[in-house]
């Protein structure tokens, strides 16, 4: 059953580093309400779009590995010290990735704002 946590686990920093390096390589070039870093400044149109996808794709990539591999060795030094306790463990680290995918937002933001100059 811990296998099946660990795996699960894997998932979001497999997706965030995966999806990033596909938008830095190929962005999607139609501005995307569905998929794609969608912001209303991201969203202004195809120049912002193409340049927030590339940058939050960049920033992503460079999360999404090391969040990968802490994962990893932290997990299977977690799962044997608290193996009562692994439910939590997975919510924590779950919670935890999920802050960290988020850490390059205000990043992309401020690039935006600062290349395209939106008062927005």
């Amino acid at each position: 059953m811990t296998n099946v946590y660990l795996i699960c686990l894997l998932l979001t920093p497999v997706l965030t580093s995966g999806l990033g390096l596909a938008w830095y390589k190929n962005p999607p070039k139609e501005i995307d309400h569905y998929a794609g870093y969608r912001t209303k400044r991201a969203m202004k149109n195809t120049e912002t779009w193409i340049y927030a996808q590339k940058y939050a794709g960049k920033l992503w990539t460079i999360t999404g590995i090391p969040t990968l591999i802490l994962t990893i060795f932290l997990f299977l030094y977690c799962k044997e010290k608290f193996a009562n306790n692994i439910e939590n463990i997975f919510l924590a680290f779950l919670g935890i990735q999920l802050l960290i995918a988020s850490i390059p937002i205000p990043f992309v933001e401020h690039a935006l704002k600062k290349k395209f100059n939106n008062p927005t």
